[in-house]
């Protein structure tokens, strides 16, 4: 069950909002008060993620990384261009998390059997238990702290168009 939102919170979005429309007046300060909640959600959750994430050793990127390949299912593999599509990281960053994860072991660069130019990058088993273990963190780090409802999924589903940063 999600916990009830504290009343310091509700204050601090009041007070934001009241701040908007004093400093601009000219503004929608709801729809503004949304974005900078918005930004600012966005900001502790990464802060929360990185926390979570200390226990499996990973940063978020290589987490990320972690679960979309095992996500892809067998041969759990996709190529770093797919990767970055989907995780919307920057090249450079999907090029450092996949050097740490091929160190570790957890991940494996393989020829590509249609294009033999072109590179994927593969799970290995030990990088398929990882998966296991990383989703079971974050759903008992995430547990009781929010309700996934259709409200959030609407805020998620209106950010699914943001390209990638180049």
């Amino acid at each position: 069950m999600p916990r009830r939102v504290r009343s310091d919170v509700t204050t601090g979005v009041n007070e934001l909002r009241a701040s908007v429309r004093r400093e601009f007046p000219r503004v929608d300060a709801d729809e503004a008060t949304a974005v900078l909640v918005l930004i600012a959600a966005a900001r502790r959750v990464d802060a929360w993620l990185q926390g979570a994430l200390k226990s499996v050793g990973l940063a978020d990127s290589g987490a990320a990384v972690v679960l979309t390949l095992a996500l892809a299912g067998p041969p759990y593999r996709l190529s770093a261009s797919r990767l970055n599509e989907i995780l919307v990281i920057t090249s450079g960053g999907i090029t450092r998390a996949v050097d740490r994860l091929v160190r570790d072991r957890i991940v494996t660069r393989v020829a590509d059997p249609d294009d033999g130019r072109r590179v994927l990058v593969q799970l290995t088993r030990r990088g398929r238990t990882m998966a296991g273990e990383i989703l079971g963190v974050l759903l008992e780090e995430f547990e009781g702290r929010v309700g996934l409802t259709d409200t959030v999924t609407a805020v998620l589903g209106g950010f699914v168009d943001v390209p990638p940063p180049h």
